[in-house]
C-alpha cells in the first residue's frame, strides 16, 4: 500500500509539478477509479488533462521563422529587356509617322513666316485725326523731311483740311456744280485712297495745257463731279475755276460725291494719314509723330 502511494505521488510530482502537489488533496485511503485502469489508459487520460491545462504557447511547437527575403538589391526597379519585336514595331510606327510630322511643322513654318511678314513687313495706312492740334502745314512738311530719312517707320505722310463748299466751273464747258473742297498737304492719294481713272494723284507742278492760260495749280476731282461739268470721267487736262483761282484737272478718281482736292500752301490741318513700313505698332508710333 505504502509503495502505491509513494508511486502515485512521484507520478503527480513529474507531471504537474510543485505546485499540483500543493493542491493535491489529502490521499485516501481507497485507490482512485483512475489507478485501478490499465497503465497504458492511464498514460492517455493524463497526457490529455495535461494537454487541456497547458497554455497554448507552450502546446504549439517552436519553429525557427525563417523567410527567404532577398536581398536590397532585388528590390531596385529594372526596366524589361526591350524585345527585338517591339523595337522594330516602334519604328515601324514612327517611319509611317514621318510624313505626318513633316506637314504639320510645314504648315506651322508656314503659318509663322506669313504671321512674321504680316507684321513686320506688310506696309499700311493709319488715320489720325489732328483737329484742335494746331498742326500746320509748315509741320507737315518737316514730318516729310524726316520721312525722307526714314524716322519711326513712316514712308509717307499726307495732311489735309476740310474747307468750305464752292461752285465749280469748267472753263471748256461752262457747266457749274457745288462741290466739297479739301486743301492737301503731301500726297492726295494718300489721303482719299481711290482708283485713278484719270491722269495722276499729284498736285505738284505746273501745267500749260494749251499754252493759252497758265493754271494757279493743280486739282484732283470726282467722277462724279467730273460727269456733273464735263459728261465724262476722261478730263485730265481740263481747267476749272474755283472763286478766283484756275486750277488744271490733275486726274479723276472713283470716289462717290462731288469733292475737289487741291493743294495746301499754308494754314492748318486736321486729318494726317501715314505710310508705314510694318503693321506693328503702327498706330501708336503715328500718333507719336502727331505729339500724342
Amino acid at each position: 500500500m505504502d509503495e502505491r502511494k509513494s508511486w502515485g505521488l512521484n507520478r503527480i510530482i513529474r507531471l504537474f509539478g510543485i505546485d499540483a502537489v500543493k493542491n493535491q488533496p489529502s490521499i485516501s485511503s481507497t485507490r482512485p477509479e483512475a489507478e485501478t485502469a490499465p497503465a497504458e489508459e492511464r498514460d492517455t487520460n493524463t497526457s490529455q488533462s495535461i494537454s487541456l491545462t497547458r497554455p497554448e504557447a507552450e502546446t504549439a511547437p517552436t519553429k525557427k521563422h525563417t523567410t527567404n527575403t532577398p536581398p536590397f538589391s532585388e528590390y531596385t526597379h529594372r526596366e524589361p529587356a526591350p524585345s527585338p519585336g517591339g523595337e522594330q514595331t516602334l519604328r515601324r510606327r514612327f517611319l509611317s509617322a514621318l510624313p505626318e510630322l513633316a506637314a504639320v511643322l510645314g504648315i506651322l513654318a508656314l503659318a509663322g513666316g506669313w504671321a512674321w511678314s504680316y507684321c513686320f513687313m506688310t506696309p499700311c495706312r493709319v488715320e489720325i485725326d489732328c483737329r484742335g492740334r494746331g498742326i500746320r502745314v509748315e509741320e507737315v512738311i518737316t514730318w516729310g523731311n524726316q520721312e525722307s530719312a526714314g524716322y519711326n517707320g513712316i514712308q509717307d505722310i499726307a495732311a489735309w483740311r476740310l474747307e468750305t463748299s464752292q461752285t465749280v466751273t469748267s472753263v471748256s464747258t461752262g457747266r457749274r456744280a457745288a462741290a466739297s473742297i479739301a486743301a492737301v498737304c503731301g500726297n492726295a492719294g494718300l489721303a482719299y485712297p481711290a482708283k485713278i481713272l484719270s491722269g495722276s494723284c499729284s498736285l505738284a507742278g505746273a501745267y500749260d495745257p494749251g499754252g493759252t492760260m497758265r493754271p494757279d495749280g493743280f486739282c484732283i476731282i470726282t467722277a462724279e463731279l467730273s460727269d456733273a461739268l464735263f459728261g465724262s470721267s476722261e478730263t485730265a487736262g481740263e481747267l476749272v475755276r474755283t472763286g478766283e483761282e484756275l486750277l488744271s484737272v490733275a486726274g479723276v478718281i472713283d470716289r462717290k460725291g462731288k469733292l475737289l482736292l487741291h493743294a495746301a500752301a499754308e494754314g492748318q490741318i486736321e486729318y494726317a494719314a501715314f505710310r508705314m513700313s510694318s503693321r506693328y505698332q503702327a498706330e501708336s508710333r503715328a500718333r507719336q509723330q502727331v505729339g500724342e
